[in-house]
């Protein structure tokens, strides 16, 4: 199947950061285009805010899975190479501070009641809205990046939470103060919060995993993907005979403990 052979695409506003049209090669154009999705999953579920030179290997593994995309569904990528040139990962790039900023639409207003600061139900609304809001979604789609084991990674929470910071920082003097004429959406002012975040979660995830303990950061992350798989449409299949398993192990514990 040709390149040629592609669904065209409808008209729309252009603006630098999506001109991969300017690539002399119309193959290249079409492949770091279709590179983006895989980037936003990359700053979706390894990091939020890459220092420069994971954004330059983001670029150039988001442009070689968008090839071995191509070469499984068919298309006649003959004389064309997996290599990334510097001109399509600085395209590649620029996309990230656009991705980065996905999520900062937030309602502050939004009266939800919180049970702790990473069970606020804002987080798990604004991942099913971001990439699970459909069967062909990002987190659907691209499930390698989102799931690991099962579990919804944690650079994914830590991202959903620092935009909504961003989202409250906006109001935080009575009106809106972001977007173009105020507070901005920047690796300088919020990387700071989603490292902090990050390391506090990492702890959390270290303590709760230790011998004798219930294990229960692994079990939010799981209940996290599958609500959000879920609400994707996605048919969540429980092995019973696992299931059946686990509880047996678990009570065999208890009848030890209690002996």
């Amino acid at each position: 199947m040709p390149l040629s052979d592609l669904p065209q695409k409808h008209p729309k506003k252009k603006c630098k950061i999506t001109q991969s049209d300017q690539l002399g090669d119309s193959t290249c154009a079409q492949i770091t285009e279709s590179a983006y999705p895989f980037l936003r999953a990359c700053i979706a579920c390894i990091h939020g805010f890459p220092p420069a030179e994971l954004r330059t290997t983001f670029a150039r593994d988001s442009f070689v899975d968008a090839f071995q995309d191509f070469v499984r569904l068919g298309y006649d990528l003959k004389g064309s190479s997996p290599s990334v040139g510097i001109h399509e990962v600085d395209l590649i790039e620029d996309r990230i501070s656009q991705t980065q900023g996905d999520l900062r639409q937030t309602d502050p207003f939004d009266i939800m009641k919180p049970n702790t600061v990473y069970h606020h139900p804002m987080i798990l609304y604004c991942v099913k809205e971001m990439w699970f809001s459909n069967e062909n979604d990002l987190g659907v789609k691209l499930n390698k990046f989102f799931s690991e084991d099962g579990k919804l990674p944690l650079q994914c929470v830590v991202l959903v939470i620092s935009a909504i910071r961003y989202g409250l920082d906006e109001w935080k003097m009575g009106v809106r103060t972001g977007s173009h004429h105020g507070i901005k959406y920047t690796d300088k002012d919020y990387a700071s919060v989603y490292e902090a975040h990050l390391k506090a979660l990492r702890s959390w995830q270290k303590y709760t995993s230790a011998p004798g303990h219930s294990d229960a950061t692994a079990q939010w992350q799981k209940d996290l993907l599958d609500s959000a798989r879920a609400h994707a449409g996605i048919t969540i299949v429980v092995d019973e005979a696992r299931q059946q398993t686990t509880e047996l192990l678990t009570d065999t514990v208890w009848a030890n403990n209690d002996g």
